[in-house]
């Protein structure tokens, strides 16, 4: 019984050494396999980054200053009114990003016009291109994964030649075609970066700046302007700010203040139930509209909050809004 014991003992001992070495490898794979999982999940996920960009209809070509890189998701929202041709021409008609809807036939003389535009699928929408490449119709609504990597241009579709059809460089056709245009169109542009350029830190190459701009005109005083003829949301910026509107629209004849109108909006108006002419709100793309009123503090966060005139046509108003931001 000694002898058994004598050997049972160590036996003991070696198989409890034993264990305490099985536990540990068994806590150090553990830790491994935590620290490389906890690797893999920290890779950067793509970012997107939102801007406001005004397009001049009298500039042939406006410069949104953003970097797309290849594989980058674009989404491109845009508003506004624009009119290609001086007023009385044959050709004198306010539309909206999405243009005429073709290229009308004009006449040139006895003979047809042979205008040659940038893109063949509607005088006056919205279009776009990426450095020299070849240009591409938005409208009011674009998504597209960027084929090349370069700098975003956008434009009105307008005729980039003389009535015979011959091609004119950027500075002539500003000259002869774009200088009787009138109206802008307001694009927000929206970048998903591909996962490449995350991992690789390619964002940093975009132009530095405010996410959202207010897309409206800028007066010598800070304030900015709200024409009762500008179609569609404009963006006012994002997060925590108060706004002031001060001014009057005529719609029609009839004059609507910042929160008061005589006829209420119909099913056609901008936001149906909320009188004609007074400006409305939003924040975000798919948010509630509301009447805002002389005063109106918005609180969006990270969404956009937009301001319009609520209305249904909008070519015939006369007067703006003046619009402080605090």
């Amino acid at each position: 019984m000694r002898l058994s014991k004598s050997i049972f003992g160590p036996l003991a001992v070696g198989f409890a050494l034993l264990g305490l070495v099985g536990l540990g490898v068994l806590v150090l794979g553990f830790v491994r396999r935590q620290h490389t999982v906890s690797s893999n999940t920290s890779s950067p996920s793509p970012a997107v980054e939102a801007r406001s960009t005004t397009v001049d209809a009298r500039q042939v070509w406006t410069d949104s200053t953003i970097q797309i890189n290849k594989g980058d998701v674009v989404t491109i929202d845009a508003t506004g009114q624009v009119n290609v041709a001086a007023p009385g021409d044959g050709a004198d008609k306010w539309v909206s990003p999405e243009g005429w809807g073709y290229i009308p036939l004009m006449q040139c003389g006895t003979q047809p016009c042979r205008y040659v535009y940038r893109t063949p699928d509607s005088m006056g929408c919205l279009i776009g291109k990426i450095d020299d490449a070849k240009a591409f119709k938005i409208g009011r609504h674009y998504e597209m994964t960027a084929p090349i990597s370069g700098r975003l241009f956008l434009s009105v579709n307008d005729a980039m030649s003389s009535r015979d059809g011959t091609l004119l460089d950027d500075s002539r056709a500003a000259a002869l075609m774009f200088s009787d245009n009138r109206g802008s169109f307001n694009a927000v542009i929206r970048i998903q970066e591909s996962r490449k350029s995350a991992a690789y830190g390619e964002n940093s190459k975009r132009n530095s700046g405010p996410s959202i701009a207010v897309g409206l005109p800028q007066n010598a005083d800070g304030s900015y302007t709200l024409s009762g003829t500008r179609e569609g949301w404009a963006p006012l910026g994002q997060g925590t700010f108060t706004i002031e509107v001060k001014g009057s629209i005529d719609f029609g004849g009839f004059l609507a203040s910042p929160d008061r109108s005589p006829i209420m909006g119909n099913q056609e108006a901008l936001v149906p139930g909320v009188p004609f002419g007074v400006p409305v709100g939003k924040i975000s793309d798919h948010g509630k509209p509301f009447m805002i009123g002389y005063s109106h503090q918005f609180q969006s966060g990270d969404q956009i909050a937009y301001i319009a005139v609520n209305d249904s046509y909008y070519a015939d108003n006369k007067g703006s809004y003046i619009i402080y931001k605090r």
